[in-house]
C-alpha cells in the first residue's frame, strides 16, 4: 500500500506536473491510476488518489525549484523507465483478472473435491445405513413373524389336545405378534409419509392427559407378559393438561417412547409425566434401563439409528425415535433424551403448544 501510493500516484502525477503534462507522463499517470483501481477497492482507490495527487501538488510548489520542467531535458533512462512502466501497468491490468479467474478457479475445484469427499462419506454413510436398517429389519420382522407362523402352525396341528385356556393363550400371543408386525409396518409408512413434507397435520384440541393414559394401557396390553411383568409404571399425570395436535400423531409418539422404554427396561422403574410447562404441555418417560452412551444422544434421533448397547443385546429397528423427532418437529415442539443423572437409564422429553 505504502509503494502503490508514493510510486503509482505522488511520484507519477508530480512528473506530470513537472513536465508541465507531458503526454508521456500524463498516460503513465492514467495507467497508474488504472492499475491502483483494478488491484483495491474503488472508494479507498479514490481516497489514495485525492490524497496522493494534493500531496504531489504541494511538494512541487513548495519543495522543487524546477518548475515546468521540459519532457527532452529528461534522460533517455528516465523515458525508458516510464515506458517500460506503461507496459508493466497494461500488463498487470491484463493479467490480474486471468490471475483472479485462475485462483477462482482453483477454489472452485478444491471447493468440488472437499463436495464430492463429502458426499462419498455420505454415500459410504448411507450404504452402511441401509445394512443397518435391513439387518434391524430382518430381527425386528423375525420375532414376530416366527410367533404368528409357528404358534399358528401348533394350534392347528394340535387344536383338538388344547383346552380352552391354551388355545386362548396361543391366540393371544399371535394378536400380540401381530400387533408388534403392524406396529413396525406403520411406522415405516407414517415416517415415509411426513418425510415427504405433503402431509397435513388433523389438528384438534387433546387432553393430553386422557391420551397418555390410554396409551399406556395399550403399551402394556401389548408388551407386557408373563416374563417381563415385573416393570413398575409410576405415573405423574396432571389431570386435563390439553394440547393443540394431531391425536393419532402424538398417540404415535406416546407409543414408540413408552415402547421403547419398556423394552430396555424389563425389571425395573419407568415413570410417567404430563404436566405444565409455562405455554407448553410436557410429556416425559424415564427408566432406568440400560441406558445410551452419551457420546451417542445427539444422534439418536436420526433414521434407522440405534445405541451400541441395545443394537446386540435387545435389537431395535431404529425408526420409532425417528419418527417421534419428525413428528414434535413438524408441531414445531421440542423433543430430547438425556441420561439419568441420578441413576441409570434415559429419560425422554417432549413439549408442545398447550390450549391456554
Amino acid at each position: 500500500n505504502f509503494i502503490m501510493f508514493f510510486v503509482l500516484i505522488v511520484f507519477s502525477f508530480l512528473m506530470v506536473l513537472m513536465s508541465d503534462f507531458s503526454e508521456i507522463q500524463l498516460m503513465a499517470f492514467m495507467v497508474n491510476l488504472l492499475v491502483i483501481s483494478a488491484l483495491i477497492r474503488w472508494k479507498w482507490a479514490f481516497i489514495n488518489i485525492a490524497v496522493g495527487c494534493s500531496l504531489a501538488w504541494f511538494i512541487n510548489k513548495h519543495h522543487i525549484a524546477v518548475y515546468n520542467l521540459p519532457i527532452e531535458h529528461l534522460s533517455s533512462q528516465f523515458n525508458t523507465m516510464y515506458l517500460l512502466l506503461l507496459v508493466s501497468s497494461a500488463l498487470v491490468l491484463f493479467l490480474k483478472p486471468k490471475e483472479g479467474r485462475y485462483v477462482l478457479a482453483e477454489d472452485k475445484i478444491e471447493h468440488l473435491s472437499e463436495r464430492i469427499e463429502f458426499q462419498n462419506e455420505e454415500i459410504s454413510k448411507l450404504v452402511d445405513l441401509k445394512h443397518e436398517f435391513l439387518r434391524n429389519l430382518e430381527h425386528e420382522t423375525r420375532t414376530p413373524i416366527t410367533g404368528i407362523t409357528s404358534l399358528g402352525q401348533v394350534l392347528n396341528d394340535n387344536y383338538d389336545k388344547f383346552d380352552e385356556a391354551q388355545r386362548r393363550s396361543i391366540i393371544d400371543d399371535i394378536a400380540r405378534s401381530g400387533e408388534r408386525l403392524n406396529s413396525l409396518a406403520s411406522n415405516l409408512i407414517d415416517l415415509s409419509k411426513l418425510s415427504t413434507l405433503k402431509y397435513k397435520f388433523d389438528m384438534a384440541l387433546v387432553d393430553l392427559s386422557a391420551l397418555a393414559k390410554e396409551r399406556i394401557e395399550e403399551c402394556q396390553r401389548l408388551y407386557i407378559t408373563a416374563k417381563n411383568d415385573k416393570t413398575k409404571f409410576v405415573l405423574a399425570i396432571q389431570d386435563e393438561i390439553m394440547a393443540v395436535c394431531d391425536p393419532y400423531y402424538i398417540g404415535k409418539t406416546i407409543d414408540n417412547i413408552i415402547i421403547n422404554a419398556m423394552q430396555y427396561c424389563k425389571n425395573g422403574e419407568i415413570v410417567i409425566t404430563v404436566e405444565e410447562d409455562g405455554s407448553r404441555a410436557l410429556f416425559s418417560v424415564s427408566d432406568d434401563g440400560i441406558g445410551i452412551p452419551d457420546t451417542e444422544l445427539p444422534d439418536i434421533f436420526g433414521a434407522f439409528t440405534v445405541s451400541s448397547r441395545t443394537r446386540t443385546p435387545a435389537g431395535g429397528r431404529g425408526l420409532g425415535l425417528a419418527l417421534c423427532k419428525k413428528v414434535i418437529d413438524l408441531h414445531k415442539g421440542t423433543i430430547k433424551a438425556e441420561n439419568n443423572p441420578s441413576k441409570k437409564g434415559v429419560k425422554f422429553t417432549f413439549k408442545i403448544d398447550r390450549a391456554v
